[in-house]
């Protein structure tokens, strides 16, 4: 018998005796501010099943010494609380290590979630990865929106 893990719309085989974690996460060679700040790539929909990895990859970035990083959100279709909780853990831990979490996002959905949760008041957001700025500090620069 196989079985499957992940949502309908991206279902993989699992094995007997294996285990499979679809890797949504990338960080980009692109370096967008002046103190080279990565940009981490989500994709798909973010949920319970992925938000452990993304908590990894997101607190290894911080721990390679980059404590200001923005999370590239335009491919991502879906935010559950866990991915939520992800986001903020690691807001914090850039705040203590003396940067910030920055996210780019457009998606309707996802930007709705985050304005009822208060979120949308807490992150830089950015629409777009051109309206990131190429120089200076995230936050001396005025929010999309």
């Amino acid at each position: 018998m196989t079985r499957y893990v992940g949502r309908t719309s991206q279902l993989e085989p699992l094995r007997a005796g294996t285990r499979k974690v679809r890797n949504v996460t990338k960080v980009s060679e692109d370096h967008v501010s002046e103190d080279k700040a990565p940009i981490v790539v989500v994709e798909g929909e973010v949920d319970l099943a992925v938000a452990p990895s993304l908590r990894e990859r997101l607190k290894g970035v911080v721990a390679e010494g980059h404590p200001t990083l923005y999370v590239d959100l335009l491919g991502a279709t879906f935010l559950d609380s866990t991915a939520l909780g992800v986001l903020v853990t690691t807001r914090e831990l850039c705040h203590h290590n003396g940067g910030e979490l920055n996210l780019i996002v457009d998606n309707p959905r996802i930007l709705k979630v985050l304005e009822i949760t208060g979120l949308a008041d807490v992150f830089p957001i950015y629409q777009s990865k051109k309206a990131v700025p190429t120089t200076g500090r995230a936050d001396e620069v005025a929010r999309d929106g």
